[in-house]
């Protein structure tokens, strides 16, 4: 336990200091854009962008962190094959598998809802389908530094991505309707 909270933490500390240096980033384009558009417009398409890279910022340094570096990659192409496995090991390895299916769908979750939130025109199939282009570059690069790869997580990270979508449409449906809703003038 005390290896996974040190290796976390360098990861972390790196993402702080990463979207620390994008909130400076978003001062003087701020200021750009307000020049060329009301200043609330600006202000939300700086925030808009700036989660669309802050979302991809965490998920990127946590799975592009090396690995061991005399751990050779051990690809795996077939899904679930670690789930799978684990039912026939004690409990701790059942958890452990199941804890690495949920932490890949929650790694990309802020990713799909920053894509829906940002491209008004995007569908579903173009968040998956962008989403499995990072995922899939994500699990060539973890290949090239000793990490293993898993067509698995390739499978989760698209799932993290379509619940982030729905959800922040979902989100935005909600606030529309809510906009628009007819209310009564005597309150009920």
């Amino acid at each position: 336990m005390a290896g996974f909270i040190g290796w976390t933490l360098a990861p972390l500390g790196w993402s702080f200091g990463v979207l620390a240096l994008l909130l400076a980033a978003a001062v003087p384009l701020f200021a750009t854009r307000a020049r060329q558009m009301p200043p609330a417009d600006a202000a939300r398409s700086v925030a808009l962008d700036g989660f669309v890279v802050a979302s991809m910022i965490v998920p990127l340094i946590f799975t592009l962190w090396p690995g061991d570096p005399g751990a050779a990659a051990r690809p795996n192409l077939i899904p679930f094959r670690d789930l799978v496995n684990s039912l026939d090991m004690p409990s701790y390895y059942v958890r452990l598998a199941v804890a690495n299916l949920l932490g890949n769908v929650v790694l990309f979750v802020p990713w799909g809802m920053a894509l829906a939130l940002r491209f008004d025109g995007l569908r579903l199939v173009g968040c998956a389908a962008t989403t499995a282009a990072i995922a899939v570059g994500i699990e060539i690069w973890q290949a090239g530094i000793g990490r293993s790869v898993d067509v698995t997580d390739v499978l989760m990270n698209m799932l993290g991505g379509a619940i982030g979508f729905w959800c922040a449409r979902l989100v935005v449906v909600a606030a529309v309707d809510a906009e628009t809703a007819i209310v009564p003038r005597d309150g009920r």
